[in-house]
């Protein structure tokens, strides 16, 4: 059985073996967790943006380099 002594005025409980807090609270609980998997998928979404953003830089490079190719080309026919 695990052993807490709530602290007074807060929501706080002490793990006597470990000696650390722990959180009773349910709803600050499920709040941090919320919390958590927000940042987490902003964060996914973020390297997303930064990965479409590499792309496109790409594409325009590519896309840069066939123009270069088209006018060597007419160059080359005239």
């Amino acid at each position: 059985m695990i052993d807490y002594i709530k602290i007074p005025d807060t929501s706080l409980s002490r793990d006597m073996r470990s000696k650390g807090l722990v959180e009773t609270d349910k709803r600050k609980i499920d709040e941090y967790q919320l919390k958590s998997s927000m940042l987490k998928s902003a964060k996914t979404a973020q390297d997303e943006i930064r990965v479409l953003k590499e792309k496109i830089g790409e594409i325009e490079f590519l896309k840069d380099d066939i123009r270069e190719i088209k006018e060597l080309l007419k160059r080359l026919v005239k």
